[in-house]
C-alpha cells in the first residue's frame, strides 16, 4: 500500500513538471503565431504549423493533468490542504469545513464552474495574445 502511495505521489510530481512544461512551451509557440501573423504580416497558411504545434502541446498538457485528476480521484482528495498533505506522505485530514462543502457539490455544478473558468481563461489570453501581438508589432516594426 506504501509502495503505491509513494509511486502515486511521485508520479503525480512528475506529471505536475509535464504540466507546466508543455504549458509554457504553448504559450511560448502562440506567441510565436502572434509574431508571424500579427507583427510579420505572414499569411494565415504559413501560421498554420505553428498553431498546430501550440494545439499538440496543449493536449499533452492536458493529458497530464487529467492523468493526475485520475490519480486526485483514486485517492479522494479534492482541497489544496489534502492534496499537499498526500504530496508530502501526511496523513490526510478529510474532515475540514472546506472538504465537506467541495464534496457536498453536485457533479453538474462542477462542470458548470469548470466551463465558466474555461471561458474566463481564454478571455484573458486572448486579451494577452492581441495585446502581446500589437507590442510585438509597435517595437519590432
Amino acid at each position: 500500500m506504501n509502495e503505491t502511495i509513494d509511486r502515486d505521489i511521485e508520479t503525480m510530481k512528475r506529471l505536475s513538471c509535464v504540466t507546466l512544461g508543455f504549458l509554457l512551451l504553448m504559450v511560448a509557440a502562440l506567441i510565436w503565431v502572434a509574431v508571424q501573423a500579427f507583427a510579420w504580416d505572414w499569411p494565415l497558411e504559413q501560421t498554420v504549423p505553428t498553431f498546430v504545434l501550440a494545439l499538440v502541446l496543449w493536449g499533452v498538457a492536458m493529458l497530464a493533468a487529467c492523468w493526475v485528476e485520475r490519480i486526485k480521484k483514486a485517492h479522494d482528495l479534492i482541497t489544496y490542504g489534502e492534496i499537499l498533505s498526500y504530496w508530502k506522505g501526511e496523513p490526510v485530514d478529510r474532515d475540514t469545513e472546506r472538504g465537506r462543502r467541495e464534496r457536498l457539490i453536485p457533479a453538474w455544478m462542477k462542470a458548470v464552474r469548470a466551463v465558466g473558468l474555461t471561458l474566463l481563461a481564454m478571455a484573458v489570453g486572448a486579451f494577452l495574445g492581441y495585446g502581446g501581438a500589437a507590442l510585438a508589432n509597435m517595437l519590432l516594426g
